[in-house]
């Protein structure tokens, strides 16, 4: 057994009236009793007041606080300051917790002598009331440096030593767990995990800093408070690499946001000003992620390139992304089909395989090419002289295919005919692109995918079956093309998570495996 320290819950509030109840309960209900509950009022000018009254009268472990607002920050950091536990967790007024959260969270952190212990949580989605694990421990292993890559404050039971021993102070900013979070994982001596959900996060309340557009323009301010942070220990330079790639990730998600609610020309600034913040503090970014690339192969492809790439926007017409087409449907003849595809996305695309029109694109010289084969997983369909790819695109077109012949994809003809197109197809490759910027993303039909954060085979003999082929296709692939980069989907993380808003199909992978495969192929690329 464990003796049970004081441990200090601060639980900012700011006109959360609609879910401080929820919240209040679910902390006051805890398993782990030996808590004190620091309340502090930002300024809420609706009903919040009166619930915190009414649960100070309730609960004896509860501190109240009022204030004039001062932001998220700062109120988190007051919390610190009259926090009395030895250690300290955070909750979001308007989130809310596992019975038993504390308990293991402090449990295990006591157990592995660390001074921050994190929980799986997950999203509640307030507008359609739906739950979805956000984050998993099983993908978090997968990553180096992980707890950096996921910023958040709450949700995690720390040391109060990690906070008054390095003086780390929450700015008053949006996003101000990603200005010290990254430190302070940096800073503790050891971080454990707790791997089920045991934290609540609610999204879509329109309420949230999340929510609010505007926030987008401060992730320069956030990120240079960051930064400042390591350098002001001397980390910057050894961890210059990690922050460049979550000064990405965040910039990239603001842009991408940016692109639904702002203007072209307040689109263009707002990427002007990120610009800027990366050249003054990272000269290098634009050799590694301003790359202009290819993209030929699956949907994964696409979304590995966005990781890649510092503005990338699939859907955009002019788009370098090829995708649900056969090789032997890129090098044959245009294909006399027409019609139309009620998803803009979806008509781009097969139009382009119809057209054949990457056999006549502007390549330049120090231009970079992504290639995989999960697109041969599809049959061919045979129509005059020409080939085109029976892909679900296809299928769902008004395309009238009903006199076309079907190449099955597993016959000694299509095998024939895809080695053949293949060879051109190598041809092609070497005429318009350098070898060493050739990149061959070696992925597989899932055969397993991650249920409540477990780990369960499709136990589909078709899988394995199609994935023979991938693998013979790879094979001769790099057989006749020697010297080309080859990457991998690393083995552990090679699933499919349940959560992932098209599906769970074999056909996909989870993104943190595509984030782990764009760091690997950026390691490649400064070799």
């Amino acid at each position: 057994m464990y003796k049970e320290e004081l441990i200090s819950v601060v639980i900012p509030v700011y006109n959360v009236e609609s879910y401080l109840e929820q919240c209040l309960e679910s902390v006051c209900d805890q398993s782990y009793e030996n808590i004190e509950i620091i309340l502090i009022n930002d300024g809420s000018t609706d009903r919040s007041e009166e619930i915190c009254e009414n649960w100070q009268c309730k609960d004896k472990r509860i501190r109240y606080f009022k204030q004039k607002n001062c932001g998220l920050g700062p109120t988190r950091n007051r919390g610190i300051e009259l926090s009395l536990g030895k250690y300290i967790t955070f909750i979001d007024s308007d989130d809310w917790i596992d019975q038993d959260c504390i308990k293991r969270l402090y449990e295990k952190l006591i157990k592995e002598n660390a001074d921050i212990c994190t929980g799986d949580f997950m999203l509640y989605n307030d507008k359609n009331r739906s739950f979805e694990l956000s984050f998993s421990i099983i993908e978090n292993d997968a990553y180096v440096n992980a707890e950096m890559y996921s910023p958040h404050i709450w949700g995690r039971l720390y040391n109060k030593n990690i906070f008054t021993q390095y003086n780390i102070k929450m700015p008053k900013l949006p996003y101000e767990d990603l200005a010290v979070f990254p430190l302070m994982a940096v800073l503790s001596k050891k971080i454990t995990y707790v791997d089920s959900p045991v934290y609540y996060y609610r999204v879509n309340t329109g309420k949230s800093i999340m929510d609010n557009l505007d926030n987008v323009r401060r992730y320069p301010e956030v990120l240079e408070y960051l930064v400042k942070g390591f350098k002001k220990f001397g980390l910057f330079h050894e961890y210059a690499k990690v922050l460049l790639e979550i000064t990405l990730i965040n910039m990239r998600a603001g842009l991408k946001r940016a692109r639904i609610g702002y203007s072209i020309e307040q689109y263009n600034q707002l990427s002007d000003e990120f610009e800027e913040f990366l050249d003054k503090y990272f000269y290098e970014w634009r050799n590694i992620f301003n790359l202009k690339v290819w993209v030929l192969g699956s949907y994964n492809l696409s979304r590995l390139a966005d990781y890649m790439m510092f503005d990338y926007d699939i859907c955009k017409e002019n788009t370098k992304y090829y995708g649900f087409s056969s090789i032997i449907s890129l090098m044959s003849n245009k294909c006399s089909l027409n019609g139309d595809h009620r998803n803009p996305f979806r008509l781009n695309m097969l139009k382009r395989d119809l057209n054949k029109s990457f056999m006549d694109s502007d390549v330049k010289r120090d231009d970079y090419i992504l290639i995989d084969f999960l697109e041969e997983r599809y049959d061919i369909l045979k129509i005059g002289d020409s080939y085109i790819t029976k892909s679900e695109v296809l299928e769902e077109s008004t395309c009238d295919i009903n006199k076309a012949r079907v190449i099955n994809r597993y016959s000694i003809e299509c095998d024939k005919l895809w080695k053949d197109s293949c060879l051109k197809f190598i041809d092609f490759l070497n005429n318009k692109f350098e070898r060493d910027k050739i990149i061959l993303v070696e992925m597989y039909l899932c055969e397993k995918y991650i249920y409540k954060n477990k780990i369960y085979d499709f136990n589909d003999d078709n899988i394995s079956k199609m994935n023979k082929v991938l693998f013979e296709y790879y094979s001769f692939f790099k057989k006749n093309l020697p010297g080309i980069k080859v990457i991998q989907v690393p083995e552990k993380i090679n699933y499919i998570n349940d959560n992932f808003k098209y599906g769970c199909k074999p056909y996909y992978v989870n993104s943190v495996a595509l984030h782990v495969m764009s760091q690997n192929i950026r390691n490649e690329i400064r070799k």
